[in-house]
């Protein structure tokens, strides 16, 4: 096929382009290198090391891998399914597990009870420009977990709200621990997405969580 001698011929406004185009490209290239590294290390900078120890252990999951996170600036220690990636709080002493959407939160109320976690969302509620999510708490019961050790189950329905959706209400629930530290008084541990599958994990984790 014979091309169109516009299309073949070198002009001066061609050369013109091609000038331009061999010293742009490189130059954005180089700036979009700097951005990725930067985001890179804007990602890494969140995984702060934590003091984890591997252990094998079955629990109801049927997984066999666990490992164990230590905070020792609060005083206790629980076990996570070794595959997922735990992330520590950058400023407060909080844990967030990233594939099942579990919450480590400390509390530092003045007085934890069931008649102050009755009217205590635990970090449930949210509020954005196209989604929101609420709960309303139905019940507090006293919680010893499978270590032994005395706490709470707040157990709630979740309402997620969002543009385009139908709401959907979703059973729920949150557990808290006491703890002995003056300003954290307590802990407690949810998921952001209470589908059945993070919460089976949630209850796994909750039964493993022992004070240092």
């Amino acid at each position: 096929m014979k091309l169109s001698p516009y299309l073949t011929t070198v002009t001066p406004f061609s050369k013109l382009i091609a000038l331009i185009l061999f010293l742009t490209i490189p130059i954005y290239a180089f700036i979009g290198g700097l951005k990725y590294q930067e985001l890179r290390q804007d990602v890494e900078s969140l995984k702060i090391a934590c003091p984890i120890k591997t252990q094998t252990q079955t629990n109801s999951t049927g997984s066999a891998s666990y490992k164990e996170f230590e905070n020792t600036a609060i005083g206790y220690s629980l076990l996570y399914p070794g595959a997922s990636t735990l992330i520590k709080g950058a400023n407060i002493p909080s844990a967030y597990i990233e594939k099942y959407e579990i919450r480590i939160e400390p509390l530092d109320r003045a007085l934890i009870n069931k008649e102050r976690l009755m009217m205590d969302d635990l970090f449930c509620g949210s509020a954005g420009p196209r989604s929101s999510s609420s709960c309303e708490i139905t019940k507090i019961e006293d919680f010893t977990n499978a270590k032994g050790v005395k706490g709470f189950i707040s157990h709630r329905i979740k309402t997620e709200s969002s543009q385009g959706k139908e709401t959907q209400y979703l059973l729920d629930r949150a557990y808290v621990f006491l703890t002995t530290h003056k300003t954290y008084t307590g802990v407690s541990l949810s998921t952001n997405d209470p589908v059945a599958a993070n919460l089976k994990i949630l209850d796994d984790i909750a039964n493993s969580y022992t004070q240092l």
